[in-house]
Order: C-alpha cells, then structure tokens, then sequence
C-alpha cells in the first residue's frame, strides 16, 4: 500500500514546485524519510555448516516512512 502514498506525495511535490524532475523528487523523499534500523537475515549451509549473513538496505527494503510535511519543505 505505499504506492498511492508515494504517488500522493509526489504529486504535492509537484504541484507545489513544477520544475523538480523525478530523480529529485525520489532523493527528497529517501532522504527526508523517517528511518528504521538495518535488517539482518543469515543462513546457514547444511553442507559445509557456514553461515552467511546479509545487511539490507534503503534499496533492498525502503528508505523508510515517508515524511511529506518535511519532504515539501525542503522546496
């Protein structure tokens, strides 16, 4: 369900300065976006017995929870 929130925002976005372009419109949201912390998620081979451990990131699980208030005022 984050897509028409993230459409809404980015249409206010828009609307309030028509010249942004889409890639400033995604690094405004990314990076005035509420973070959470990094998720771990590790396996472990049932072969060789090696665990292996993955850190996801802002592109792998979101930038986190969108800040449309600070979004519109950093225009």
């Amino acid at each position: 369900m984050a897509t028409p929130m993230v459409s809404g925002a980015a249409a206010l976005m828009v609307q309030q300065n028509p010249n942004l372009t889409p890639d400033e419109i995604k690094a405004r949201l990314m990076k005035t976006a509420t973070k959470f912390a990094a998720g771990f998620s590790t396996a472990t081979d049932a072969a060789s017995g090696v665990t292996y451990t993955d850190e996801f990131d802002i592109f792998t699980v979101g930038a986190g929870y969108l800040n449309i208030p600070a979004a519109l005022a950093k225009l």
